[in-house]
């Protein structure tokens, strides 16, 4: 029996050892994993970090959180939101999910319809950083023009939002150095994008621009198979931006991939226009040093990084900014953690991470280092506006008094509560940075959700309105370049202006409706003297605020707000962009008449005329018949008829609307004298008979000056007469409403209007006489322009 126990004692001891090997190496690679995360570059919030205040302290972070965000309950998974009749359905049953071998799918937070970060299930992929980079080695291939794979050809008008859907941008962006005049003062970055591919493909293609220097080799790595993708070459077309990553095998639609950059680098010293640069001389000591962004003016971010560089590519920004320590550095989220960092052995640095941005445009992705300027502080008047609204601060020059900026604190409060009212949907951030910087010129503001800047040029000088209009447009941009997205840039620029003009009346304006009436009279007239066939952004934001105006003189202010309030509440934060038949739809619903929809397809629909092609209207009054007679004439590049508000109003004041969309229209009317369309009512073109202009010639007195015997109609009013009037004549098109009839009642109203000055330039000239201009400083604009015109004669 003794000899039995004998036996099994070594075996006993042998198992205990191995059970104690087993537990101490499963300890060590547990250790190990943990060493390696913590080492490697992550987005990770830590716990009790230090971050900078407003009054150059540091102060503690309390709050634990994670790269995948906040987990949901179950409750929070099944819950069931309905606005304004849409079904919102959030969590596992709401929300689609990308096929994946993880066993549990994070949640990740993400803007979903409404005006809070709302948890939602999205595609996460993990990480290679504890594997062999080296598993896959690109193939020797040819990096020459765009190459065909089967029946599959990528070339110059390749948009890479037809191939690939972003998620989510890893940033990491570190400068060199902070001195200008070292050749090594560039920005390098490493780059992860997160995508999900819309079809079969062997390429993947990118935007990047020639500003863009790839250092490092581009690795690819496949989320669902846990496995590189080898990148057989690279192709690179300057001209169109592209950069063309093939593969050496194909992969299948729905496959989510992780496309890293290494090392990419920017040079600082060349032209850049995503970045502004401004290191002041040596005896500009007031004058701060910026390094910032500004993707908006660039068209994107393609010259600073590749990307799918889209307005309706939306993603989230995860990014750390590597920096000196006498830098601050600001981004669209606030900032998450700061911590000592490497940049080089003999620069003390810090590494500044922010939180992931909400799904944004690209273009709106921003970030900026700054320093030698001023924090402003400014107490809420109330705990409910504390609680309500994010925390605001701002950054004003060394040299100026901080108290003297507190208004700008307080406009800043007082637009968001504006505009959280007016669309329903809060501000999504917990802080707004506000920068006075030296922005180049020509470029007053620029911004983007969480970050505005202001041109330090018109910030120092409050007194001027244009200062408060930068600063209320920039604040009223948060909601309409970020929450919204519309599919026409131009529609989505012109409803901020439209915003824009009528926030700031409410704030600015000591009449009612006094500063909206001004901005919008400028914008018209500029609209219609201009000649040109092709127009800017600048000019089709404010052709769109005016149309929008127009909405609102022939549907109703109330029917606009509501409109406005659904508009953001259905299509806020959608990750697709919102076409303008939606909106149409929407707006005919908004007010439940269909003549809404026609007048709306009209003067909104992408095929909109140009200012070149400004409907005219002719209308012809006849007191003695008690008729008004509309003709529309549409241009050639026009294939129907439009539908146009018309507001008539005579010199008793006795007014008529309607909408002419027909191409001749009689309207019973008694005017005891003339009659004129209201100008601000409509985005058209009117001319008369030579009867009414006849009249209308005696309210004007030596100068244009409004005449006593006209009380009825404003100066105003009167200048866009002749202004209508003179566009057609200087066209080459007779200014006559009697198409049929010729009179010769014009030539002494054209000298009536070029006595009394009513009219000047090109058109006085072509109101002359041949004999007349030929001896006068008309006589070229005569024989160029005034010539061909077929003017009425007896």
């Amino acid at each position: 029996m003794s000899q039995k126990r004998a036996n099994t004692l070594p075996l006993v001891v042998i198992l205990c050892l191995a059970l104690i090997m087993i537990g101490a190496t499963a300890l060590f690679i547990w250790l190990k994993s943990s060493g390696e995360e913590k080492d490697a570059p992550t987005m990770a919030f830590e716990r009790r970090e230090k971050v900078p205040t407003e009054d150059g302290g540091m102060a503690q972070i309390g709050q634990e959180t994670t790269t995948a965000g906040r987990r949901t309950t179950d409750a929070d998974r099944t819950e069931m939101t309905t606005r304004q009749g849409t079904d919102a359905a959030r969590g596992a049953e709401g929300t689609s999910t990308v096929g994946s071998t993880r066993a549990e799918t994070e949640t990740v937070e993400e803007q979903v319809g409404n005006s809070h970060i709302q948890p939602a299930h999205a595609p996460m992929c993990e990480e290679w950083t504890t594997r062999r980079s080296d598993e896959c080695a690109a193939e020797e291939g040819s990096i020459a023009s765009p190459v065909k794979h089967g029946e599959e050809e990528v070339g110059t008008e390749t948009d890479p939002l037809d191939w690939l859907r972003p998620f989510e941008y890893s940033l990491n962006l570190s400068l060199s150095s902070d001195d200008v005049q070292q050749p090594s003062f560039s920005m390098d970055m490493q780059l992860s994008i997160l995508v999900e591919l819309n079809r079969d493909t062997s390429v993947i293609p990118l935007h990047c621009g020639s500003e863009v220097d790839i250092v490092g080799e581009v690795r690819i790595w496949s989320c669902s198979a846990e496995a590189f993708v080898c990148v057989r070459s690279m192709t690179r077309l300057p001209a169109s931006s592209l950069l063309l990553l093939h593969l050496s095998r194909p992969l299948s639609a729905s496959s989510l991939l992780r496309v890293q950059f290494p090392l990419v680098r920017v040079s600082l010293t060349a032209p850049n226009d995503a970045l502004f640069v401004h290191v002041p001389s040596r005896w500009e000591r007031h004058r701060p040093w910026m390094i910032g962004s500004q993707f908006a003016l660039a068209g994107g971010v393609r010259k600073l990084f590749p990307s799918i560089d889209s307005p309706h590519a939306r993603a989230v920004l995860r990014l750390c900014l590597t920096h000196t320590k006498q830098t601050i550095a600001r981004s669209n989220a606030p900032l998450a953690f700061l911590r000592d960092g490497s940049l080089s052995s003999s620069v003390s640095s810090s590494v500044s991470c922010f939180r992931h941005s909400p799904s944004l445009p690209p273009a709106q992705f921003a970030f900026l280092l700054f320093r030698n300027l001023r924090p402003v502080t400014s107490l809420p008047s109330s705990p409910a506006i504390s609680s309500s609204q994010p925390h605001i601060e701002l950054f004003i020059g060394a040299h100026l008094n901080p108290s003297d900026y507190e208004w700008a604190i307080e406009e800043s409060r007082k637009t968001i509560g504006r505009m959280g009212r007016m669309t329903g949907i809060e501000y999504p951030l917990e802080k707004l940075t506000l920068v006075s910087s030296p922005l180049q010129t020509g470029n007053d503001a620029i911004g983007a959700l969480g970050l505005a800047q202001i041109r330090d040029s018109w910030m120092e000088y409050p007194k001027f309105v244009h200062t408060h209009e930068l600063l209320i447009g920039q604040l009223i941009r948060q909601w309409t370049s970020n929450v919204l997205s519309l599919c026409d840039q131009c529609l989505q620029n012109g409803f901020g202006l439209y915003l824009e003009w009528l926030v700031g009346s409410e704030q600015l304006g000591v009449e009612t409706n006094a500063e909206f009436d001004r901005r919008l009279g400028e914008a018209r007239d500029r609209l219609m003297e201009g000649n040109t066939k092709t127009e800017g952004p600048k000019e089709c934001a404010e052709r769109m605020a005016v149309v929008l105006h127009m909405l609102e003189r022939t549907f109703g202010a109330q029917n606009i707000t509501n409109f406005v309030s659904l508009l953001f509440r259905r299509y806020g934060w959608t990750p697709r962009c919102t076409s303008t038949a939606e909106l149409s739809k929407l707006f005919t619903t908004t007010v439940g008449m269909p003549e809404a929809q026609r007048v709306f397809d009209s003067f909104l629909r992408p095929s909109v005329p140009s200012p070149s092609q400004i409907p005219l209207v002719h209308i012809s009054v006849r007191p003695s018949l008690s008729l008004l007679r509309f003709s529309q004439f549409s241009s050639p590049n026009v294939s129907s008829l439009l539908s146009i508000p018309v507001e008539i109003v005579d010199d008793t004041l006795k007014s008529v609307r309607l909408v002419l969309n027909t191409s001749q229209l009689d309207v019973p009317f008694v005017a005891s004298s003339f009659a004129v369309a209201q100008p601000k009512s409509t985005f058209a073109r009117f001319v008369y008979n030579a009867e009414n202009y006849a009249k209308l010639a005696k309210c004007i007195s030596k100068g244009q000056k409004q005449s006593d015997e006209c009380p009825a109609i404003s100066e105003s009013m009167l200048k866009n007469v002749w202004d209508d009037l003179c566009c057609p004549t200087t066209d080459e098109k007779a200014p006559t409403a009697d198409v049929s009839v010729q009179s010769d009642d014009w030539l002494s109203l054209f000298r009536v209007l070029t006595t009394r000055g009513a009219v000047n330039g090109d058109c006085a000239c072509c109101m002359k006489t041949e004999e007349e201009a030929m001896g006068g400083p008309c006589r070229w604009t005569w024989l160029d322009r005034c010539a061909r015109v077929a003017m009425p004669k007896k």
